[in-house]
């Protein structure tokens, strides 16, 4: 009995040469600095610019790196011959620390500037190397976090938008370019054909000579000459259903010029898109002046 109450005793007992056991460090005091003391070398901060000074304590013979979510732009040290701070020119990020003198309860602040409008205040202490921060990493809060995460998905939805309707932009451009390379084409092809039908007005005449359909885009050839002492100068065409009126859209206008001098005839073609079950329709021919000229009842 009494050599089992011993063995218990000697178990319960440090060993000699043993270290007493670390005493768990207090909760800091309200009202002061964020403190770097976590249970290994390394620590997380919270970036918070109401209360920009945090507490590191770092060690002679050691560097801390100290690690921000954006870009750093500048470091400025209060005691730069007790300690030195530069960022990493590799990693704009990062802020490298490392005590210049041996000199145990030195302190000293240091400065950093980063994008976004981020200052952080790093307040030094030069301890022991088992109670130095080796790494310490700064980070957003989680409210900052969403704000950015929020306008970063703002600008994507924009960005998509944009692209969409940039590139419904370009395809319509794209048909209407190869609309108009087709009626180049076929004016040079039926420009000797005789005139089908035509509409006078203030001695402007509107004749058209050639009609093509394929599927529901139809290209109607026309020429407008002038017989009046003054230029006509032409704005543009409409064209509708001569059945119900119906406007149709009109896709391509191919002539080689807007102005035509007296007694100057325009050659000149028009696409446009017209349902299965138009049979004719109604171009009206647009002076930048007073003159229109309507010539109806075009078959198709």
């Amino acid at each position: 009995m009494t050599h089992a109450l011993a063995l218990a005793i000697a178990l319960a007992a440090p060993a000699a040469g043993a270290a007493p056991k670390a005493p768990t460090p207090a909760a800091p005091a309200s009202g002061a600095h964020p403190t770097a003391r976590p249970t290994d070398r390394a620590a997380k901060l919270v970036i918070d610019p109401a209360n920009p000074v945090h507490d590191i304590d770092v060690a002679f013979a050691f560097t801390t790196t100290v690690w921000f979510p954006v870009t750093c732009r500048s470091v400025t040290v209060g005691d730069p011959e007790t300690f030195g701070a530069i960022i990493d020119e590799r990693f704009k990020n990062r802020v490298v620390i490392t005590p210049l003198v041996d000199s145990p309860g030195a302190k000293s602040n240091v400065t950093v500037d980063c994008e976004q409008n981020v200052r952080v205040v790093l307040a030094l202490t030069l301890t022991d190397a088992d109670s130095a921060r080796q790494i310490v990493e700064f980070e957003f809060s989680k409210e900052d976090v969403a704000l950015v995460r929020s306008a970063v998905d703002g600008e994507r939805k924009r960005c998509a938008t944009e692209q969409a309707s940039k590139l419904s932009e370009a395809r319509r451009a794209a048909e209407q370019e190869g609309a108009e390379h087709l009626l180049q084409a076929m004016l040079r092809r039926v420009s000797a054909v005789g005139s089908k039908q035509y509409a006078r007005q203030d001695f402007v005449v509107v004749k058209a000579y050639r009609q093509v359909v394929i599927g529901t885009r139809a290209y109607l050839l026309f020429q407008i000459q002038n017989r009046s002492p003054r230029d006509f100068v032409l704005k543009g065409v409409e064209l509708a259903s001569t059945k119900g009126g119906q406007a149709l859209e009109v896709l391509a206008l191919s002539v080689a010029e807007r102005r035509i001098v007296p007694d100057a005839v325009l050659q000149a073609a028009v696409a446009f898109e017209t349902p299965d079950e138009a049979s004719a329709v109604t171009l009206t021919v647009l002076e930048d002046g007073p003159r229109t000229i309507k010539l109806e009842g075009i078959d198709f």
